[in-house]
């Protein structure tokens, strides 16, 4: 049966969208919403099922009241980070991905965490081929939540199955979704190998709970940050304001590329473009991709 989550604080999910809806429905509406006692009478004279709802608790974890939150049935961790929480999650027939950054970590003060939040949202338009879709953000008393499509795997899970070539092109793949967030105004900020994934084959750039707006100050607390890849300006800022700028990201790329050179999934010639992302005249993103599809294709047609 298909799940519908009506919201008067939302246009998009306002409840007049249920006077458009045919066919079995079961629909969640906030139990404290204006129009919930209105939505559950039209479903009873549709003959639908209507949920009215205060929270969204699945086992011990509360949930955002909005889509696609409200209608995932179980959980499962995945991984636990210094900053935030992975989890798989069923949602009807499908498996997502969710996010979950605590109010208590990366940020210098809760009201961060609101700006944050609504920035995230923004998120949702922010779609490339290049980059792990986003399907909804959220947030609960305790933490902001982004939820994504589900990746076949992260990079660092599965460099021993790819060739050079295919780890070069994947690595490419991610340098393009690097250049569209550049251009869409954002900068990454946590750029590893734990943050590219493969899908189908091809990279794709994720988990964007570091990203922040270009050329807009920095917080003080970097906490959020992976010091083995960041850019050292931003590990030792000396009293200075930093902007965030597109070669941190770069920097971070030249990080990942000089260590899958050391490990020897890259070849030495990939060697050289590590080190200009390193360096203080620094490729941009687009180029840098270009730079290893080009080497992709060299390893396949030699």
């Amino acid at each position: 049966m298909k799940m519908v989550f009506v919201s008067s604080l939302s246009e998009e999910v306002h409840p007049r969208r249920v006077l458009h809806e045919t066919g079995p429905l079961r629909v969640i509406v906030p139990a404290h919403d204006p129009y919930a006692d209105l939505v559950e009478s039209l479903c009873r004279q549709r003959g639908w099922e209507c949920r009215r709802v205060e929270r969204h608790v699945v086992g011990d974890v509360e949930l955002p009241l909005g889509p696609p939150f409200v209608f995932v049935e179980s959980l499962r961790l995945l991984c636990r980070g210094t900053a935030s929480m992975v989890y798989e999650a069923s949602v009807g027939e499908g498996i997502i991905v969710l996010k979950q950054i605590p109010l208590d970590v990366g940020m210098d003060h809760p009201v961060k965490y609101l700006l944050a939040s609504q920035e995230a949202k923004l998120l949702i338009g922010l779609r490339s081929p290049w980059t792990v879709p986003v399907l909804g953000t959220g947030t609960t008393p305790t933490a902001i939540w982004v939820a994504m499509e589900r990746m076949d795997a992260t990079l660092d899970r599965c460099l021993e199955t790819l060739d050079p070539s295919a780890l070069s092109l994947v690595l490419a793949d991610a340098c393009r979704g690097l250049a569209f967030l550049h251009e869409s105004g954002w900068v990454h900020m946590d750029v590893k190998p734990q943050n590219i994934f493969v899908h189908q084959g091809r990279g794709r750039l994720g988990d964007f709970s570091a990203m922040w707006r270009r050329d807009a100050c920095l917080p003080i607390s970097l906490r959020a940050l992976t010091p083995r890849y960041a850019d050292p300006r931003l590990m030792r800022p000396e009293g200075r304001i930093l902007e965030a700028v597109p070669e941190f990201d770069v920097y971070s790329m030249g990080v990942v590329l000089r260590e899958l050179v050391e490990k020897g999934y890259l070849p030495e010639t990939a060697r050289d473009l590590a080190q200009r992302c390193l360096g203080s005249l620094r490729p941009s993103a687009e180029e840098l991709a270009d730079r290893l599809e080009a080497l992709s294709h060299a390893g396949r047609h030699p």
